[in-house]
């Protein structure tokens, strides 16, 4: 029998004699429910933790990962494990998506122990101290998709990731003492912003993933560039939460503004940022809503509806493509969804004389602040006759949506907007309209 198999014998044991040992500690003294679930959390974490040490290739833990998912869902039906797997009273599918995201990370960091075990720390240790400490002291919360979460536990995970991922950096890693304490704080917000925005469990898949995408991008970059980012890190998130009182969104989902807009500002630039930023900041003067009814109720999944699109357009950049040719279909994407937005505030029985603007003046709008003038400010204003081809062709595109959706009666009437009528019908359009612009 070879290292490897004996190796995968030997965590699958560790980590039932685990599990066993929390069902009977749960009956024995009456376990709260998150205690006993981030228990295995965290029992789980540890033992992943030494991969690196002990599997030379990826196969074995992508197989170990098949193999506890499967012996998960035949431990929820016997009462005993079910009690501590599916101890909380909200849907989620963390302990599925735990073993996956240990895969994933292992096979993309090659095994390095540098680039493995900060995402790993910050999932075992970091999300721990979160529902641990935001369940003792829940105090000063803020809304999500699933409910609410508490600062003071947020501040748990950005700490106790902070402490964890500096000592690991400093044992593993020959960066220096400022680059390694700067390195682990920008670490530790960036998972705070995703630990923040996930539901159903998807932070323990999320969380490792942007941990690895952000150790090795950050870990190249000097003293002063790793301080760059993380004030401008601190200032998106200050911005998109001052206009809160103003915004649709709930606190959950400004958390995930304000991590998608610094993502594209680190890899793309300032002017691809622009067009999703005055996106947000006109959302909510374009649309006039009932505040007592409607005021912060989208959550990440209507944030999902609108970015999603766009942010498939800058995923293409990651591959080094051309950015003056992706850019393009990308503002589009985000053009479109204002000018539809503008558009179905002209469905509103007060907003009649707005109707004939929906199909030529909010098209045309939406295309000049949203595309023409960050593409514009990219190139200095340089304007060719391309640049006004491209433009025309996005205004006749984003006049014919709104068209359709100021006639189409299905959407339903008033200028409330809701997840149910536009978000992924939208993002639908605005994927297939920006596909055609591109193949144009």
């Amino acid at each position: 029998m070879s290292s490897d198999i004996k190796s995968m014998i030997a965590v699958l044991v560790v980590l039932l004699a685990f599990m066993g040992g929390l069902a009977w500690l749960r009956k024995r003294f009456s376990i709260e429910g998150e205690i006993s679930r981030k228990g295995v959390h965290l029992g789980m974490g540890c033992v992943a933790l030494a991969f690196p040490w002990i599997f030379e290739r990826s196969w074995p833990v992508g197989l170990l990962a098949v193999l506890s998912c499967l012996t998960i869902l035949g431990l929820v039906c016997i009462p005993a494990f079910k009690a501590v797997l599916k101890s909380v009273d909200r849907e989620s599918y963390g302990e599925m998506y735990f073993p996956l995201a240990v895969a994933f990370v292992f096979h993309f960091s090659k095994g390095d122990p540098v680039l493995y075990c900060p995402p790993m720390l910050m999932l075992t240790f970091g999300d721990t101290m979160a529902a641990v400490v935001g369940k003792r002291f829940a105090r000063f919360r803020y809304a999500t998709h699933e409910g609410s979460k508490s600062w003071i536990g947020s501040m748990a995970f950005l700490v106790s990731t902070f402490v964890c991922v500096s000592l690991c950096l400093f044992v593993l890693s020959e960066f220096s003492a400022l680059k390694i304490l700067l390195l682990a704080f920008l670490f530790g917000l960036i998972g705070l912003m995703t630990e923040g925005l996930a539901w159903k469990g998807l932070d323990n898949l999320l969380l490792p993933i942007f941990g690895l995408v952000a150790i090795e991008a950050f870990r190249g970059l000097t003293v002063s560039e790793l301080s760059l980012r993380i004030l401008v890190l601190i200032g998106i998130g200050l911005i998109c939460f001052s206009v809160k009182r103003r915004s649709t969104m709930n606190d959950g989902a400004l958390l995930g503004v304000a991590l998608i807009l610094y993502l594209i500002w680190a890899k793309a630039g300032l002017y691809w940022a622009i067009s999703p930023f005055v996106v947000f900041l006109l959302f909510p003067r374009v649309v006039k809503f009932e505040y007592s009814a409607y005021r912060n109720h989208q959550s990440v999944p209507a944030l999902v509806g609108v970015f999603a699109i766009p942010f498939l357009w800058f995923a293409q950049l990651l591959r080094d493509e051309e950015p003056y040719v992706l850019v393009w279909p990308y503002s589009l994407a985000l053009a479109i969804h204002l000018s539809v937005i503008w558009s179905k505030r002209a469905r509103s029985e007060e907003f009649k004389w707005y109707k004939w603007g929906g199909l030529i003046v909010f098209p045309f709008l939406s295309v000049v602040v949203v595309q023409a003038i960050p593409i514009g400010l990219s190139r200095s204003f340089h304007l060719d006759w391309g640049f006004a081809q491209g433009s025309l062709l996005s205004v006749i595109l984003c006049s014919i949506i709104s068209t359709f959706v100021v006639f189409d009666r299905s959407l339903g009437s008033g200028p409330q907007i809701t997840l149910k009528d536009w978000s992924f019908r939208l993002a639908f359009i605005a994927g297939a309209s920006s596909l055609l612009y591109a193949t144009l």
